[in-house]
């Protein structure tokens, strides 16, 4: 098997397995959030990836994006898309709801501190993943950038609405708002990998935005 032919049968095997199994997980399962990303999420998710990309492409950690050559400057850089991302969304939010609220639920120090860790996790895995793998792999096969950051970004999006719809029970009001700004974010997250060649701004733009969340 030519190798684009071989890269786009595992890219499509490794999302179809990462969709049906990560879900499937959440309906069986009932531990807290934090155990989910931080213990599971990385053998469910990331350790099929990292098999193929090691194992079979015979590449390391720099086909995924992890260079560190501009490190401080690719942080910054994420920095300052989350807070545009963020305040984009508290913008949007005070215009639907009328209003903004800080710590809702009253989080103590502890839970800050495990919602802090579980951000980072996960901006880690699924920066490595989509961006890293997927959107990078597709971008080499198609030699679309544009293409392969739609498709991508949609994946991203989708991977995230069974959760969302089955288990948060979100109304459609809510589904619509949560996939706009989830495909927003993955197309911005992608524009900025394409033009860095780094995961580390949307890795670190990722973190933030999730920890934001509380």
């Amino acid at each position: 098997m030519p190798a684009s032919r071989r890269t786009i049968f595992y890219w499509v095997v490794l999302y179809c397995y990462i969709f049906f199994a990560w879900n499937y997980y959440h309906l069986v399962t009932q531990f807290p959030g934090w155990v989910d990303e931080i213990v599971f999420k990385p053998f469910v998710e990331l350790a099929p990836i990292l098999f193929v990309v090691f194992f079979i492409e015979k590449e390391g950690w720099k086909s995924l994006g992890f260079r560190g050559i501009y490190l401080k400057r690719d942080v910054l850089l994420g920095v300052v898309i989350a807070i545009v991302l963020i305040a984009g969304r508290l913008i949007v939010k005070n215009m639907v709801t009328g209003a903004v609220e800080i710590n809702p639920h009253h989080l103590t120090f502890v839970d800050f501190f495990l919602f802090g860790v579980t951000s980072g996790v996960v901006g880690f895995l699924e920066e490595t993943m989509f961006r890293g793998y997927f959107f990078q792999r597709l971008w080499w096969i198609s030699k679309n950038e544009l293409l392969a950051n739609i498709v991508t970004s949609c994946m991203f999006t989708l991977s995230h609405v069974p959760f969302v719809v089955f288990i948060l029970h979100y109304s459609m009001v809510d589904l619509f708002f949560y996939v706009m700004q989830i495909i927003v974010m993955g197309m911005v997250f992608a524009f900025v990998f394409a033009r860095t060649r780094s995961v580390v701004p949307s890795m670190t733009a990722h973190s933030i935005w999730k920890f934001s969340n509380v």
